[in-house]
């Protein structure tokens, strides 16, 4: 086993078949050439105990979340099954989840992703095509 410790601050977990998260990108029909030709073997469950057994020479002492549904009515769905795969499992410790700040109703979205101790983090994809807008500025500002 490595000596050096570290905390993994880029992790993606997902469970396909969660009925109130989506993971639109992995869905059997699409094809996403960025991801090169063995995406296919990602459109599986990918939990922590999958990321555990992965890792387990690894010597990682923490792990990070990142946001990875897409397609989601509803993103707190996600920080909240993040939140039960921590409390069932150890990992992730800390979630970054994904909020739109520019909605109206980013204050409310942002207090519910909060109800979850592992939310640590926002991450807004479409922010670079907003950041002169007022309203994304509000949201950020909550930030």
């Amino acid at each position: 086993m490595n000596d050096l410790e570290f905390v993994d601050t880029h992790v993606h977990l997902w469970d396909l078949y969660n009925e109130k998260v989506s993971y639109d990108w992995l869905k059997p029909d699409v094809k996403e050439p960025r991801f090169g030709p063995d995406f296919q073997d990602l459109k599986k469950d990918y939990l922590a105990g999958n990321f555990l057994s992965d890792s387990v020479n690894s010597n990682v002492t923490k792990v990070v979340h990142v946001q990875a549904a897409l397609g989601t009515a509803d993103p707190v769905e996600e920080t909240a099954w993040i939140q039960s795969e921590f409390e069932r499992s150890g990992i992730p410790q800390a979630a970054v989840v994904y909020l739109d700040l520019s909605l109206p109703s980013a204050e409310n979205e942002l207090n519910r992703h909060l109800e979850h101790p592992v939310t640590s983090g926002v991450r807004d994809f479409y922010a670079a095509d907003k950041l002169d807008d007022p309203s994304y500025q509000i949201g950020f500002s909550l930030l």
